[in-house]
């Protein structure tokens, strides 16, 4: 206990930093709420009434081999505000799969432990100070959790039997009513990502087990969780599929992301799914440049954002319009980890390749983290590659762009202090640039207009040594 009453005070004197590598708009901050001594995965990242942003996951302290879960609430700017240990007396490294935020700013979360037991419920006020915990049933794990339109909020994960489960509580974390499923001709599955319906049911997307292989399933529900019908894909018998995340657009058609996998060499491909209200497949897609989709959006244009091993923008007709590498080292592992703003910038989430912090990236309509200053921004399409990336200590700039106005580029190195360390002049469409002097660690990579200074595009590399 004294160990989480020092690392609960720890946030006080917290180690943030970040890098701000362009004006209000956009950026990028990375954070280290419980120190640098732990390992930081994380879950899931919304929007707030104080248009702050609020994260959970988790932190595994190896010296004492213990993981406990945690919130992290930051200004819209992405500055820290505070940061609170998931402190549950009854479930041993208890790690928050799910939360909701209130009307009144206050925050529901969810978890388990998946070697040892338990499952819970928390509610924190807007101060991150927790008001209570709720020990749920033992025999239903949660993956995720939704409010519903009726003012309570739904969860789905998988039960003792196999099953997939829907539950439905109310804010004080009272169960209102359990559903299970599971179709014929499969032994076990599990719901990892639920929405609620303009018809005032409920969509879960998840896995089902059966035949030796792993396959994608939908379920739609009524109100009362009682399924309307089901959907499963396995493509050609391929070996694991799962979908990861599901949306209700705004014509009522469900959007489901996930992956497939290649069932004679493994290789994993992200795949998308649009389908009608009644069940009926509209088309799917493998997504090129993706080994999965964690999660995604409906954007303002009515598009679709979608976060994996990258960032990328697809047309309602599953055409690819831009992709672009996120600016983290590995994805969040929720089915909420990318969200649109009014202003039509993404917020993402991600933590470092190693998970030694946490980082949150506010990029442009573009995918982009990009300069935005009196200097205007050139209508130029271009592609900056960085391979290979880790590297050590020699990588290769490669650029593609649409060259009409023969523009001439320069790529800026900055370190992760935002400190310009190297200049390198793009003479040839493919540059080197060897860092043997320089220690291991993240640089950034910006694509610069020598004329004018405008910013087309930035890149994260990491040196390894």
């Amino acid at each position: 206990m004294n160990r989480k009453i020092l690392i609960l005070s720890f946030f006080i004197l917290h180690f943030t930093f970040f890098i701000r590598l362009s004006a209000e708009d956009t950026w990028i901050q990375t954070y280290q709420p419980f120190g640098d001594e732990v390992d930081y995965f994380v879950e899931d990242i919304r929007v707030c009434p104080d248009e702050g942003y609020a994260v959970i996951g988790s932190i595994w302290n190896s010296e004492f081999s213990t993981n406990d879960g945690f919130m992290m609430k930051t200004d819209s700017a992405g500055n820290m505000l505070w940061a609170s240990i998931d402190t549950v007396d009854f479930v041993a490294g208890p790690e928050p799969s799910g939360f909701v935020v209130l009307d009144d700013g206050s925050f529901i979360t969810v978890g388990n432990n998946f070697w040892f037991g338990g499952r819970y419920l928390l509610k924190r006020n807007p101060d991150g100070v927790i008001e209570w915990t709720i020990e749920l049933d033992n025999d239903y794990s949660v993956k995720a959790i939704e409010l519903s339109n009726d003012g309570d909020m739904v969860t789905t994960g998988g039960s003792m039997d196999g099953a997939i489960s829907l539950q439905k509580f109310d804010l004080n974390g009272n169960l209102i009513w359990c559903e299970t499923y599971l179709p014929d001709g499969f032994e076990f599955g599990g719901g990892y990502s639920i929405t609620h319906t303009i018809d005032g049911g409920y969509a879960i997307t998840g896995s089902v087990y059966g035949d030796n292989n792993r396959d994608i399933i939908v379920i739609k529900t009524d109100e009362n969780g009682d399924s309307l019908w089901t959907w499963t894909y396995d493509g050609t018998a391929n070996y694991d599929d799962a979908g990861q995340c599901i949306i209700e657009n705004s014509e009522s058609e469900f959007l489901i992301g996930g992956y497939i996998s290649n069932n004679i060499n493994r290789d994993y491909f992200g795949f998308l799914i649009k389908m009608n209200s009644y069940g009926d497949t509209i088309w799917t897609e493998k997504v090129n440049g993706m080994s999965a989709i964690n999660s995604l959006v409906q954007t303002q244009d009515s598009n679709y954002i979608l976060q994996g091993n990258n960032i990328t923008k697809i047309s309602d007709n599953h055409e690819i319009i831009w992709q672009v590498p996120r600016l983290v080292g590995l994805n969040a592992s929720g089915d909420r980890t990318i969200l649109e703003l009014p202003d039509q910038n993404f917020i993402y989430l991600g933590k470092h390749y190693w998970g030694d912090h946490i980082t949150i990236v506010k990029c442009d309509s573009s995918g982009q983290v990009t300069a935005i200053d009196e200097n205007f921004i050139l209508p130029i399409k271009c592609n900056l590659r960085c391979f290979p990336n880790p590297f050590n200590p020699i990588i290769n700039f490669d650029i593609k762009y649409n060259n009409e106005q023969n523009q001439q580029m320069k790529i800026e190195i900055f370190n992760v202090k935002g400190q310009k360390i190297e200049t390198i002049p793009f003479e040839n469409k493919t540059i080197t640039w060897d860092a043997s002097g320089y220690s291991s660690g993240i640089y950034f990579c910006k694509l610069v207009n020598v004329e004018d200074g405008n910013i087309l595009s930035v890149k994260k590399v990491t040196l390894l040594k």
